[in-house]
């Protein structure tokens, strides 16, 4: 089984470790999931290709992050905070303990901080774990994301992977 160092090099290179055969779609696949359940099981959260039916539904690869979230709801009017776990070109996932009376498809206001920086985007709830947290997807006024979401996925991406630790 492929370690995570290995599993980096061969998502950024796009190459098989030495060793492991099954083809570099395969490898890739296997990492994402294998660092994805070593950091989401370090914090007692479902893996992250986990869903409905047992397949990933996303779009966008998630992004491992450590941040600051706000996300204000307008209806019916309340705040709540937490630690954004995550990030896509569509969305996040924010860890939050607060007991939450949400339905899914509610519109908010995410205001969020990663890596020393401000953000703010419209979002829409579309998955809630009472006690653990909110996915949320991002609404964007065009169909793409805007230059400073992108710029931000693309700095994470470079970014070596390192352990979560919980808080």
């Amino acid at each position: 089984m492929p370690g995570r160092y290995l599993c980096r090099q061969a998502i950024s290179a796009g190459k098989l470790p030495i060793g492991v055969t099954g083809g570099i779609k395969w490898v890739i696949d296997f990492c994402r999931r294998e660092v994805a359940m070593e950091t989401s099981s370090s914090i007692s959260e479902t893996p992250k290709e986990e869903c409905v039916g047992g397949k990933e539904r996303r779009r966008n690869y998630r992004h491992d992050c450590v941040g600051f979230a706000e996300c204000w709801v307008s209806d019916p009017e309340s705040l709540f905070r937490g630690e954004i776990r995550d990030i896509s070109l569509t969305g996040c996932f924010i860890r939050t303990a607060a007991r939450l009376n949400l339905r899914q498809s509610t519109a908010v206001d995410l205001r969020f901080t990663l890596k020393n920086s401000h953000f703010r985007v419209s979002a829409r709830v579309m998955d809630i774990r009472q006690g653990k947290g909110v996915g949320m997807e991002f609404i964007f006024p065009g169909s793409q994301p805007p230059e400073w979401l992108k710029n931000l996925i693309k700095e994470l991406s470079l970014a070596p992977l390192s352990p979560r630790k919980s808080v």
